[in-house]
């Protein structure tokens, strides 16, 4: 559903907007208004995401994937939550919402959301696809690296060991890879701006964050 290109971008520019302000109000001491704003913020992020990158004839194609996706990261986190063995010991808060099993929902659609966002960025290059896949992962892993201390301090979920173990990141590399493929296999493919830009967007939203955190704190 491709809008007009003076009105995506637009968009494109609120989205960013709203992430900065976002990172703002997490970072302030009395942050409960966005906190409890975050759940709608990953809907929101995932509705405009789909509605400025994916063409109307795809809509079934990617209403299917994106179903096969989200329950696949929910499904591991559950697991990962149970067992303790996929990504560490660790348990989430109750800040993000509605839970399945101890695992909220929103989580299985960040999953989704950044594969997608992963998925679009490494389109942009000609390179040997299982190098693409190597990338987006690593993209995958990187952003995760980014969020860890902001969930942990914003209570999002908890480590045991307070910081996540190596095992967490080689699980996300891992399960990103084969998230990637799927997407591979489903022929969906993303508007590389907004994909740049919601990328861009997360980054910004916890560079924040994480500055007010080890900066100023």
């Amino acid at each position: 559903m491709i809008l007009t290109h003076r009105r995506n971008n637009c968009i494109l520019l609120i989205i960013i907007f709203f992430h900065a302000i976002g990172g703002i109000g997490l970072s302030l001491e009395n942050n409960k208004f966005f906190l409890d704003f975050t759940p709608i913020q990953i809907y929101f992020n995932f509705l405009i995401f789909s509605f400025l990158t994916i063409r109307r004839e795809k809509i079934f194609e990617y209403i299917f994937f994106s179903s096969v996706i989200f329950s696949l990261g929910l499904f591991i986190e559950i697991i990962g939550v149970k067992t303790q063995y996929i990504f560490g010991n660790y348990r989430y808060g109750s800040v993000l919402g509605y839970s399945i099993y101890n695992v909220p929902i929103t989580i299985g659609l960040n999953w989704l959301l950044l594969s997608y966002i992963s998925s679009g960025i490494i389109q942009m290059f000609k390179l040997n696809i299982k190098l693409k896949f190597a990338i987006a992962s690593l993209i995958m892993v990187l952003l995760d690296y980014l969020i860890e201390p902001v969930a942990v301090n914003l209570k999002w979920w908890y480590w045991d060991n307070i910081n996540p173990p190596i095992l967490n990141f080689i699980a996300w590399f891992l399960i990103s890879y084969i998230i990637q493929v799927i997407i591979y296999f489903s022929r969906l493919k993303f508007n590389k701006k907004t994909s740049l830009t919601f990328l861009l967007s997360q980054i910004l939203l916890f560079l924040i964050i994480n500055i007010k955190f080890y900066v100023f704190n």
